[in-house]
């Protein structure tokens, strides 16, 4: 087993997740789809990781491996020096406690037939917390997000957008896990109600100790609130480091792209020349050869981005990328 040094809540190890794709008479296994491919990383105590890419990129599947929501097909999780691949169902049950995620739509994961104590209470029950110590954490829970106590006999359908993401989020947190992995949990709501909510997600780390892995596609959002950053491309970083290194100096390509596609409010920028990338996102059950960017990429180098598939290498303190262009770069310089 792996050493967890003190103050990493959570390291991951070469996670993968393949997909089977069957088909034919016998239903047997044509190709895998690969969602998550080979991803590591290390997240410290109190820390918010900011994973972000394109729809489809396995940002949201990395999420429910951690938790094992989905079955890893490979790799090493660990949660406060707890193997979580080595427990079973009844243990991986009772460590959620302390692991728990938060979707996209709260309208969709909100029981329409059940009031807004209820909802909360819900993972309370299933853990076998009732009476008043469960409406105790319930009023307490519910006023901390920002709910009135009239508003625990509503129904989820009286609510506006944000006001339902407060529930969901009175619901996560209510149970006073450590870590917390947020699935685009602002991106269905207005800019306004995006902002208030990230100042609540940060008023409640600082207040209950927390730790995030926030997924999004929104890169504004990301540089808001996080504190190490890592871009994902069909399964796999390709940027990795602390938030305000990539932002200030970001060296992948794509990293570069998705930072040239933020809207502006300049109406005399052109877009398309900003962001060197032609085509669209490849399948991922048929991953490219080579640098998985490469067939979008403006700055290949020939056949070697074709051919050769680089691997995540530093190219400064802690800031990592999978690129060619700077492992070539590192050869040139050691010759």
């Amino acid at each position: 087993m792996e050493g967890v040094e003190d103050g990493v809540v959570l390291r991951v190890r070469d996670l993968k997740k393949y997909f089977p794709v069957t088909g034919g008479f016998f239903d047997h296994v044509q190709w895998y789809v690969r969602a998550v491919d080979g991803v590591s990383l290390d997240l410290y105590r109190g820390q918010t990781m900011g994973v972000v890419g394109e729809s489809g990129c396995g940002k949201t599947t990395l999420g429910k491996c951690i938790l094992r929501l989905e079955e890893p097909t490979e790799g090493h999780i660990w949660f406060k020096g707890k193997d979580l691949m080595a427990l079973g169902s009844r243990e991986m049950q009772e460590t959620r406690r302390e692991m728990q995620m938060l979707y996209q739509d709260p309208y969709s994961s909100l029981d329409p037939r059940m009031p807004v104590a209820s909802i909360v209470a819900e993972p309370l029950t299933i853990h076998g917390i009732k009476g008043q110590e469960a409406t105790r954490r319930v009023e307490e829970m519910s006023k901390l997000v920002g709910l009135g106590e009239k508003d625990l006999s509503k129904y989820p359908h009286m609510f506006s957008g944000g006001q339902r993401q407060r529930v969901s989020i009175a619901r996560t947190l209510i149970l006073n896990p450590s870590l917390v992995i947020l699935d685009e949990p602002t991106s269905a709501l207005d800019v306004s109600v995006q902002a208030r909510l990230l100042m609540l997600f940060q008023r409640l780390q600082r207040a209950l100790g927390l730790t995030y892995v926030f997924i999004s596609h929104d890169m504004r959002t990301i540089a808001y609130i996080s504190d190490v950053v890592a871009v994902m491309y069909l399964g796999q970083i390709v940027e990795q480091g602390p938030a305000r290194i990539v932002f200030a100096e970001a060296k992948h390509p794509y990293t570069q792209a998705l930072f040239a596609a933020m809207p502006t409010a300049d109406p005399d920028r052109e877009l398309r020349d900003l962001i060197g990338v032609t085509g669209e996102v490849p399948d991922p059950s048929e991953v490219p050869s080579g640098c998985r960017f490469s067939p979008r990429c403006a700055f290949k180098k020939g056949s070697m981005c074709d051919e050769e598939e680089p691997v995540l290498a530093p190219v400064g303190p802690d800031h990592l990328v999978r690129c060619h262009i700077y492992s070539h770069d590192r050869a040139e310089v050691q010759s």
